[in-house]
């Protein structure tokens, strides 16, 4: 990829961070992830998301119960959970393309509490796989994961959801 798109990706990127409510990432965007803020409860969020994932053609693998671990060890963090979810028709043409792609796969959704409601995260595939240099091989199938996720996150935050930020 050429420094002038890496470049122009990166304003983009900025640009979309600094939007006041919900937007897109670029599809080929550099970013490691975008995170999504809801006035809505962690319970009510997370409801939503798991319908949504039992809506489309995704598997939950599991869900890492990150809030129930810290408590064990006496570090309360409040609820955050990760949900990891994927499509191996989707996902296998990354691991084609390079089998250490395993390594991102399956996607990661993050939700945890925060004061006043609920922030979403996931990694974008995009920047995976560049960082592995097959997004030329993969790109039709980033742009479909990438509308995927950003319609699931959209539907997981309610009526309040917002861009919180894109890194």
């Amino acid at each position: 990829m050429t420094r002038t798109l890496k470049t122009g990706l990166t304003a983009l990127a900025a640009a979309a961070a600094l939007s006041a409510c919900a937007t897109t990432v670029p599809v080929n965007s550099p970013d490691r992830h975008s995170a999504y803020m809801s006035d809505d409860s962690f319970a009510v969020v997370e409801a939503r998301l798991r319908d949504g994932i039992a809506a489309r053609p995704l598997t939950l693998f599991t869900v890492v119960d990150h809030g129930a671990g810290a408590d064990r060890v006496g570090t309360p963090i409040g609820q955050s959970k990760l949900f990891i979810v994927g499509n191996p028709e989707v996902g296998t043409p990354f691991m084609v393309a390079d089998p250490q792609m395993g390594l991102d796969l399956p996607l990661k959704i993050l939700i945890h509490s925060v004061p006043g409601g609920t922030h979403l995260a996931y990694s974008h595939p995009g920047e995976a796989a560049m960082r592995h240099g097959v997004f030329d091989q993969v790109e039709p199938q980033v742009e479909r994961i990438h509308t995927v996720m950003e319609g699931l996150l959209s539907e997981a935050g309610g009526d309040t959801v917002a861009l919180a930020h894109s890194r």
